[in-house]
């Protein structure tokens, strides 16, 4: 019983010490804080990065849209059949980059172009191309960039990854915890001349 009174009065001594020293109070209070402080860093950093990738997607569209927009995509130097407009115009777009979370190369395999004509500027459809799954859906995507006059809608989805999703849950906005950002352009075309048929 004393030997059991004297462990725990011991005990009891060496809580008060460890109480009254201060020499590690700072490390422990910085190895407390540091963590939370990084996660939130690399967080903020990886927001404005997306939002700088958007950017550079929207910029990269709006300039791309003027292929179109003034006939040089459905003149013939620009590509004969719909797969070679849409392969060079998809070189287009990701030259134009940097897009930060894409290199050029992913960016060619990675994105999604979706460009159609419309009667109407109020029947444009702008959605970005996700299923009820949360995956990208671009089977009903199609290359048409119309003619002189026509209404041009063109939408460009690129898929860009989320290094940390947990520290970031509202950023990712696909199943897998990536994003799918979007640019849109919506025009009519110029008064361009139409392309002269080969042989004509």
């Amino acid at each position: 019983m004393a030997a059991k009174r004297r462990a725990s009065s011991r005990f009891v001594s060496l809580l008060r010490l460890f109480r009254r020293d201060k020499e590690g109070a700072t490390a422990v209070e910085f190895a407390i804080v540091v963590i939370p402080f990084i996660a939130l860093m690399f967080t903020l950093i990886e927001t404005a990065l997306v939002f700088f990738t958007e950017q550079s997607l929207e910029t990269a569209v709006q300039n791309s849209a003027r292929l179109i927009l003034t006939g040089q995509v459905q003149a013939g130097g620009y590509g004969g059949s719909t797969e070679e407009k849409l392969k060079k115009f998809k070189e287009d777009v990701c030259a134009q980059g940097p897009f930060v979370l894409v290199s050029a190369e992913d960016c060619r395999a990675r994105v999604a172009i979706d460009v159609r004509t419309f009667s109407g500027f109020s029947g444009a459809d702008t959605s970005l191309p996700i299923n009820n799954r949360g995956e990208v859906d671009t089977r009903n995507f199609t290359f048409s960039p119309g003619q002189a006059g026509d209404i041009v809608v063109v939408r460009v989805a690129l898929e860009v990854p989320i290094f940390v999703p947990l520290l970031n849950p509202g950023l990712g906005n696909l199943a897998n915890g990536n994003r799918l950002i979007m640019s849109s352009a919506a025009f009519r075309n110029e008064p361009f001349p139409q392309p002269q048929a080969s042989g004509a």
